[in-house]
């Protein structure tokens, strides 16, 4: 959700994260395309991540979109427990 992610500033005064783009947006279908990382696959030459400061991105950072579908983040119970019952529905393995 590209403008609607907050972070706390100073004071603990909360400011978005992206500013609105001129004209503002009123849907989440207009907003601008954005992507969140999800820590399932990393892949740079060693000598990008060596000599590379501060960042992982670089000019010639790509990106591959994970299906919707197979990109579950598992980081409580309830997650798990949401993704067993998926793949019971689906008759798949965890």
């Amino acid at each position: 959700p590209y403008f609607n992610m907050v972070e706390r500033g100073e004071g603990e005064v909360v400011r978005l994260v992206k500013p609105v783009p001129a004209g503002g947006v009123r849907r989440r279908q207009d907003a601008p395309v954005c992507f969140d990382m999800n820590a399932s696959i990393y892949v740079w030459r060693r000598d990008a991540l060596i000599g590379g400061g501060d960042t992982v991105f670089h000019d010639d950072t790509l990106l591959f979109e994970m299906p919707e579908e197979r990109s579950h983040d598992i980081d409580t119970e309830l997650d798990f427990d949401i993704v067993a019952f998926m793949a019971a529905k689906r008759g798949s393995l965890l």
